[in-house]
């Protein structure tokens, strides 16, 4: 590979000629009374929507500040608004903009309509010629109004920006969104312009950061450790692999400098890295892996400085020359430092020469390359015949196939004969082949006209490249072509630019070493087809190989072979042509291959054969025709080895579920994962994330990785592909310290599941993976709540799933982490969780494609099993029990499901306790038997009754109650039916839900309507086959009618909270939330209903009136306010204080007696004793005699149920639960009897 090495006394920056402009513009007038700005800042796609509550940019006032920026101003009136404040706010605005295409038209807008003003700058143009006789002032009056013009309305919108904390930062992120849609070739509209509004920002940030208000600084290991991070992170030319290889790089005989600017602290925007060497390199690598002494003893010995790295860290400072300015003051201040060093060099790569020489071939004269080749002085006879060897007719098509793969450079004596004509046409490209008269190589074209001159050529250089400004992106680098340079491990075969599989597998690579197939031949062949390879076998003759060798190839994970039990496994047979194989060998040779693939072994053979024979042996030892493939010479190999990974590695298929939905990963970076189990657990990221198709409209995901602290590494808006998804994760860190889950979930709420920060998408779904193989490591001694951690997430609407691998992980804290059991998944080893990774990708499009019901019920499934219904049509009916049963999922404080069939009797097969998780309710239905006999419906809907109101049996009370009966045909006898009527409607007079599934067209609509309360509740399959089908409506019909109604009603209602020292601060916390969840369902406001709040421990204070409260914003605000007094519970003093102050005229009470008035008095414990106190029922007596309805509700396991009922009319009036997660299963019956009133 050529190099080039130029000695640099000076780097000037690249000239760009700013393109050509022809816009359409509109007048002034236009300008400002059009409605774009309106349109754009008030735009409804949900993608770029503005959160509700928050003010939106006042278009008109940013209209007027914009023309008030082009003149003086004098003075701000009251009501002006600052323009600052104006373009903080389009900061806001446009940081909430996630789509492209809302990006476009933000600049689209910047371009047409606050672009310049042609027609005022001609004639602001007419007026200075004609007025070059009205003196000096006169003109140069007019040239300021001219400049002035010249200046777009939106640069100065971006200079207020520029002038807040973060506006610089904030105008380079949006050049980088301008230049990411400059770079979309689809992009056919106002491209001219855009460009426009490019070269005006490039021009504003060149001014910015030119190198007077840069500051360079040097790095070295005392410097800030986050600088210190992002410095490594950014590296684009050679990367950073750790923390090790950054202390190398800033350590001794090294110098990294950066460009800071003082509008963006601690953030690099220019980085350069140099090796301190006493001769001129001829290969980067001596730098990069040479060992370095760990001082620098005779640094001053030192006379070389090679710039071996520079990078532009910001995408939005694009074309704006920094690196030169960097290296400018990087060489003085090293001539300051070390006066000794006087040669600055950079060894640089010839992109062009590829593409240049490719051309070139295709050239048939005398002077083509081909001839100057084949026809140079160094080459002699023993050089041609080496060349005619290699080369076929025509020479030059022949030529372009050989050097268009890296296999040549295998060949030592062609590489020889080739060294000096391609040097020399290197040479000759370099001095002679120009493009408007500079040279045509970009490189060269960059040093030499920055004052460098060509030193030195080097021939199979290196095959890394070096990136400087302006160079050229790495497709154009010679390293493709000139040498093949393996990517770091990363469990993938790679073997062409077009196609990578990204399936983890292990292949075996036999290559042929016998006489028949060559050395040169198989220098080509070897690890070039995979680079993931496991040989664990030594070459031997053809003959001998395949029936000698294939059955010691270890496949079962074996320590030395690096073999993988998870993984499929192929073995790629590359040989030379089966006629000079031992014809005594071949029986032995199809038996062993036989053998390989009935152990599971795809066996795959490519035969380098001139004469294609033998193809039908070839076929007998493997599985198909396409397992085999033929090949003349061995330089074709390279040619088909796509197909080859396309064979072994299809393109992957996907799930294709439906809906959005954002996927975090919390993953376990702990020292406890070995290096390869890390590997699997990135692998099981991947894959769930490849089936749920990550793409802009779809899903996204999001990594956050944990072990001593926790980071967040992806958010969910930063890859809208599966590609860029793949790439993070691979190439993720790993921590090796505890295992602080708790720090994990921490991050994961505060920043990963944050729509502003971490891209969360507001109204989509939320699920996170929970990914460990240990324990929670206690903090100081003190184990950490693990509940109280994912709390948070699990509050703001976030799915969980917990992973936990190997033994040593703690079920409790996995099942702490979910709202329900079947949250909760095992595996014994990583290999296991690879093998469920089918089942959990499954579980997880079910989370994705179902909506569970938020509110939670008691409900009855009445099946019919009689004669009618045979034993299929039976199992797809207990089908349908478990897929409602996953839209209402059974848990502690979620809903409870019963089981009752009936044939010629009922029975209750699945009590409302019987299971404890929706996995112990599918073995439950499972269980179930059919009766048969004829159908008595009747005696199915008593037990379900008698289920759903027994209270020792499961059923709970006040908790909403569901009957969901599904039969296939009408009662027998008319006596039965007349009584399963009357039955239903006792049920919903019991506030019992009924719905009916009649299934097959026997059942008439006639027969079912007494059953159910309305139509909408009866349901019509018109087979067995069809239930599937209503198990979404049915369900979104039980939710909505076991939630909360609304009530619009006019209500004043008083909550009297206990604000005792027995209630703990996140309980008090909990009560107030739970006020607010049950004032939801009301109408707040003047007309409607009234709310005022109380709270009391050793004494009860009035903390808002009825008539100080009017919004449900209102309420929160003052539910926020409410103080924690602590203290004793005096329950008594609250019922006197609500009779004798706020249930009155003073108290914002309505005197209307059409306006109901409701009390309720929440408690977590028993009245306190003291000399004062009086019984509950006596001191609650003046409310209710004036009217009050009282309702009383205990929390806790404290609370006496004799003075709850002491303080209400009746006992149904009466509330209590074990915690307020538990009292939510009543907010409906609790809601409802707020709502009655009297």
């Amino acid at each position: 590979m050529m190099r080039i090495l130029y000695p640099h006394f000076n780097f000037l920056g690249l000239l760009r000629k700013p393109c050509d402009v022809n816009l359409r513009y509109l007048s002034s007038t236009q300008i400002w009374s059009s409605t774009i700005w309106s349109s754009l800042l008030s735009n409804k796609d949900k993608s770029s929507e503005i959160e509700a509550g928050q003010e939106t940019v006042d278009v008109h006032k940013l209209r007027d500040t914009l023309i008030r920026s082009k003149q003086p101003r004098k003075s701000i009136g009251d009501g002006d608004i600052l323009p600052e404040t104006l373009a903080s706010d389009f900061c806001t605005y446009y940081q909430k903009i996630k789509s492209k295409v809302d990006k476009l038209k933000v600049f689209a807008t910047f371009a047409q309509d606050f672009g310049l003003n042609h027609d005022m700058i001609t004639s602001i143009a007419d007026d200075i010629k004609r007025m070059k006789e009205r003196g000096l002032n006169s003109q140069l009056k007019l040239e300021e109004k001219l400049q002035h013009s010249l200046e777009p309305p939106y640069i100065v919108l971006l200079s207020y920006i520029g002038r807040q904390e973060g506006g610089v930062k904030f105008i380079v992120d949006l050049r980088k969104d301008l230049l990411e849609i400059l770079s979309d070739r689809d992009l056919d509209c106002a491209r001219d312009e855009l460009n426009a509004v490019n070269h005006n920002i490039r021009h504003l940030l060149s001014m910015w950061f030119s190198v007077g208000f840069l500051d360079m600084e040097r790095m070295t290991w005392q410097s800030p450790c986050d600088i210190t991070e992002k410095v490594a992170n950014y590296e684009a030319v050679h990367e950073v692999r750790g923390w090790m290889d950054m202390k190398k790089r800033i350590g001794p005989y090294r110098r990294c400098y950066v460009f800071m600017h003082p509008s963006m602290p601690r953030e690099p925007v220019c980085v350069l890295h140099i090796a301190l060497r006493d001769e001129i390199p001829g290969s980067i690598q001596r730098i990069l892996k040479e060992k370095i002494p760990s001082d620098e003893h005779d640094v001053e010995k030192k006379n070389t400085a090679v710039f071996y790295s520079v990078s532009s860290t910001q995408k939005g400072l694009a074309e704006i020359d920094l690196g030169n300015s960097l290296i400018k003051e990087a060489v003085n201040q090293l001539k300051h430092d070390l006066p000794n060093i006087q040669t600055f060099v950079s060894l640089s790569p010839v992109p062009g020469f590829y593409k240049w020489l490719d051309y070139k071939l295709m050239e048939n004269s005398e002077s083509s390359v081909i001839a100057r080749i084949m026809d140079h002085e160094s080459i002699d006879i023993e050089d041609r015949k080496i060349l005619e060897n290699c080369l076929k007719e025509p020479y030059n098509l022949s030529f372009k196939t050989l050097i268009s793969t890296p296999l040549w450079l295998k060949n030592n004596e062609l590489c020889e004969a080739l060294r000096k004509p391609m040097m020399e046409i290197c040479s000759s490209y370099l001095y002679n082949e120009k493009k408007r008269g500079f040279a045509y190589d970009p490189v060269a074209n960059f040093h030499l006209r920055n004052g460098a001159v060509l030193w030195k050529l080097h021939w199979k250089a290196d095959g890394q490249v070096i990136f400087m400004p302006g160079f050229a992106g790495r497709r154009n680098s010679p390293e493709r072509w000139l040498r093949h340079k393996p990517q770091p491990a990363s469990h993938h075969i790679h073997v062409s630019s077009d196609y990578n599989c990204y399936e983890p597998v292990d292949v075996a690579v036999i290559l042929d070493t016998s006489s028949y197939f060559g050395s040169e031949n198989f220098a080509q062949l070897n690890d070039k087809i995979v680079e993931r390879s496991v040989i664990n076998f030594r070459y031997s003759t053809s003959t001998q190989r395949l029936s000698q060798k294939i059955d010691r190839l270890n496949f079962g994970g074996a320590w030395g072979t690096r073999s993988r039990s998870w993984v499929p496994h192929v073995v790629l047979a590359i040989t030379g042509s089966a006629q000079y194989w031992d014809s005594g060998r071949k029986d032995a040779i199809q038996r062993e291959a036989g053998l390989l693939r009935n152990s599971g072994v795809e066996l795959m053979i490519a035969s380098v054969d001139p004469t294609q024979s033998n193809q039908g042996y070839l076929r007998s030892l493997v599985d198909s025709q396409g397992d085999l493939f033929m090949v003349s010479y061995p330089y074709l190999l390279y040619g088909i080895s796509e197909r080859i990974t396309r064979h072994v590695c299809p393109v992957p298929s996907t799930l294709g579920c439906p809906g959005k939905v954002d996927i975090a990963f919390i993953v376990d970076s702990s020292g406890s994962i070995s290096n390869p189990d890390y590997s699997k657990m990135k692998y099981f990221m991947f894959s769930i994330a490849k089936a749920v198709n990550i793409s802009e409209n779809g899903a996204r995901a999001g990594i956050v990785i944990y072990s001593k602290t926790a980071e967040l590494v992806a958010k969910f808006s930063d890859h809208t592909n599966i590609k860029g998804f793949r790439s993070v994760v691979y190439s993720l860190k790993h921590m090796r310290s505890f295992t602080r889950i708790d720090l994990g979930l921490q991050v994961a709420h505060t920043q990963l599941f944050s729509p502003v920060y971490g891209g969360a998408r507001p109204g989509v779904k939320k699920l996170a993976f929970i990914l460990t193989d240990g324990r929670q490591t206690s903090v100081n001694g003190v184990q950490v709540s693990l509940r109280q951690a994912a709390r948070p997430l699990l509050d703001s609407g976030v799915k969980t799933l917990s992973i936990g691998i190997g033994a040593a992980v703690d079920k409790k804290e996995l099942r702490a982490m979910v709202e329900y059991d079947e949250d909760v998944i095992t595996a014994e080893n990583f290999d296991q969780l690879i093998k469920n990774i089918q089942n959990i990708t499954q579980q997880t499009c079910e989370e994705i494609t179902i909506t569970p019901c938020k509110h939670a019920a008691d409900i009855a499934f009445v099946v019919d099993t009689s004669t009618d219904v045979s034993h299929q049509d039976f199992q797809k009916m207990k089908d349908f029990l478990i897929a409602v049963e996953k839209r209402f999922r059974i848990a502690e404080f979620g809903s409870r499901h019963g089981v009752i069939v009936h044939g010629s009797r009922a029975e209750l097969l699945v009590r409302l306790n019987g299971a404890q998780n929706s996995i112990e309710f599918v073995k439950a239905v499972d269980s179930v038997w059919r009766i048969g006999g004829q159908r008595a419906s009747y005696r199915a809907l008593e037990i379900a009754e008698n289920a759903l109101f027994d209270f020792g049996n499961g059923a709970r009370r006040n908790a909403p109650k569901v009957i969901v009966m599904v039969t296939a045909g009408g009662e027998s006898g008319f006596s039965n039916s007349a009584y399963l009527n009357q039955l239903a409607k006792r049920l919903r007079d019991r506030a019992v839900v009924v719905k009916v599934v009649g299934i097959g067209s026997a059942l008439t609509r006639n027969a079912l309507l007494p059953l159910v309360a309305s139509s909408a509740d009866l349901y019509r399959p018109s087979s067995v086959d069809d239930l599937k089908d209503e198990t979404p409506a049915l369900s979104d019909s039980i939710c909505m009618n076991i939630g909360p109604t609304k009530c619009d009603k006019a209500i004043d209602i008083a909550f009297i909270l206990d604000s005792s020292g027995s209630i703990m601060k996140d309980e008090f916390l909990e009560a107030r939330n739970f006020v607010e969840a049950i004032a939801e369902t009301f109408t707040i406001s003047r007309e409607k209903t009234h709310v005022g709040l109380m709270i009391y421990s050793n004494e009860a204070r009035i903390m808002a009136k009825f008539n100080k409260i009017h919004s449900k914003e209102d309420l929160g605000t003052e539910l926020d306010a409410l103080p924690h007094l602590r203290g004793r519970t005096r329950i008594d003093l609250a019922l006197k204080l609500a009779s004798a102050e706020m249930f009155t005229g003073n108290g914002g009470m309505r005197w209307s007696t059409s306006v109901p008035k409701v009390a309720m008095v929440i408690t977590d414990g028993r009245q306190s004793p003291a000399a004062d106190a009086i019984r509950l029922d006596e001191a609650v007596a003046p409310l209710l005699v004036r009217g009050v309805k009282v309702l009383s509700v205990g929390v806790g396991d404290k609370i006496d149920r004799w003075e709850l009922e002491m303080m209400v009319k009746s006992p149904e009036l009466a509330f209590w639960a074990g915690s307020y997660r538990a009292l939510r299963v009543q907010l409906a019956a609790i809601a409802r009897e707020l709502c009655l009133g009297e």
